[in-house]
């Protein structure tokens, strides 16, 4: 209804729950994420977190998913393209880092399982194609 947000009619009684659907509006980004900070070559994939890891999208970007900020007028989306959600819970989760969740708890310790997530250079460079198009890729000959 116009001048209402999104969850006024998205409670789960009259439409689908805005709250726990959240992919029926929004997108989960299909690639992968390579950090380089605080160390380089990192990956992330957010349709391992929330799909295998049934990960709802406000733990970690909740402040970015407050019902009521957007208006059905212009209809306020939060695409990969978006800024606000890209940084501004993000910046706080990396001063965490991926053990907070990555504990053996939660989730795969991340003391024994490095390479899970950390690729290296030649992995990321495999990964974007990099030495396939310079040519520094050399085949084994057999």
């Amino acid at each position: 209804k116009k001048g209402k947000y999104c969850g006024a009619c998205h409670n789960g009684d009259d439409a689908f729950d805005a709250q726990t659907q959240c992919d029926s509006c929004h997108f989960v980004p299909t690639k992968r994420i390579v950090f380089t900070k605080p160390v380089k070559t990192v990956v992330f994939d957010h349709k391992i977190h929330v799909g295998k890891g049934k990960i709802l999208c406000e733990t970690c970007h909740k402040d970015v998913f407050v019902m009521g900020s957007g208006v059905l007028s212009g209809v306020q989306t939060f695409r990969s393209d978006d800024p606000t959600a890209k940084s501004k819970h993000l910046e706080e989760l990396h001063e965490k880092l991926c053990g907070t969740c990555h504990n053996s708890d939660q989730a795969f310790g991340f003391q024994t399982r490095c390479t899970v997530c950390h690729i290296g250079v030649k992995g990321l460079q495999l990964m974007q194609g990099s030495e396939e198009e310079n040519g520094v890729h050399e085949p084994a000959g057999h």
